[in-house]
């Protein structure tokens, strides 16, 4: 289940910034992973003299390699700490409903 964000979303929000670099991470490793393994398998079911297949896939991972250092130890998410949660907890769905009961029941009359 996708995180439920309790404002609109916007880029210049520290927690969001950091949660889409690192969504954007996954999603480059994943295509990398997926097409790199598809490549070699042909490379290999084929018997192809392919020789740049070595080096895109060297290329390609150190790119990947450098987007990480830079995503998970450069990156400045200024007052990442001080933003609220990116969803609100059931703990805190649950003080609402103790301070308010009927809040969220229908009632009937």
């Amino acid at each position: 289940m996708p995180p439920t964000w309790i404002k609109r979303p916007d880029r210049s929000d520290p927690r969001y910034r950091r949660y889409g670099d690192r969504i954007n991470f996954a999603f480059n490793l994943m295509m990398f992973i997926f097409i790199m393994s598809g490549v070699w398998f042909f490379k290999l079911l084929t018997y192809a003299q392919w020789d740049w297949t070595a080096k895109l896939t060297w290329f390609w991972l150190a790119t990947i390699v450098l987007q990480g250092i830079y995503v998970f130890a450069i990156a400045n998410y200024d007052g990442f700490e001080n933003s609220p949660p990116i969803q609100s907890s059931s703990k805190e769905k649950n003080k609402e409903q103790e301070k308010d009961p009927d809040k969220d029941q229908d009632t009937e009359e």
